[in-house]
Order: structure tokens, then C-alpha cells, then sequence
């Protein structure tokens, strides 16, 4: 089977995005680390504290939008996930 033009583009982006032996260096783990813990704990803050709140007498009224709290905690999740295994040998 011919390898194409598109695929010879493909297969020479992967090679430059992660070769073979490919180990993450240490500072780039503990940045992602720390992101990444940073990131979960603001989208958990988010995620609990309301947005807005209107209190009129004895009633009180309180409105989220928790779509923004997700992503953070996703990209949290993300970033956690590679720098845990990032560095890993296969």
C-alpha cells in the first residue's frame, strides 16, 4: 500500500510531536502539576460558591451556571493526568 502525501505529513508531525524516546522534562511536570492542581481547585470553588444571590425579605435566591466550573475542572483533570504520565516509558 503507497504511503500518500497526506500521510507522509502525518507520520512527520507525530514523529516531531513525540518520538519514540520521548521523557518530559522535570520542570515542564511540576508546572502541569501545579496547574493542573490549580486549575481543579478553582473549578471545585466555582463550581460550589454561587454566582448570584438576591435576597428580598425573608426569601433568598440563588443562581449558577456551572458550565465554566466543568471545563476548568477538565482541563484540571487534564493537565493532572499528563503530567502524572507524561513522563512515563513505554
Amino acid at each position: 500500500m503507497p504511503v500518500t502525501g497526506a500521510d507522509k505529513s502525518y507520520l512527520i508531525i507525530f514523529t516531531f510531536i513525540k518520538p519514540k524516546n520521548y521523557q518530559m522534562n522535570k520542570p515542564v511536570k511540576s508546572i502541569l502539576l501545579i496547574a493542573g492542581l490549580i486549575l481543579l481547585g478553582y473549578g471545585i470553588y466555582t463550581l460550589i460558591a454561587p454566582e448570584a444571590s438576591i435576597s428580598i425579605g425573608g426569601m433568598s435566591l440563588q443562581a449558577q451556571d456551572n458550565i465554566n466550573s466543568y471545563v476548568t475542572i477538565g482541563l484540571g483533570l487534564m493537565a493532572l493526568t499528563i503530567s502524572l504520565l507524561g513522563g512515563r516509558k513505554t
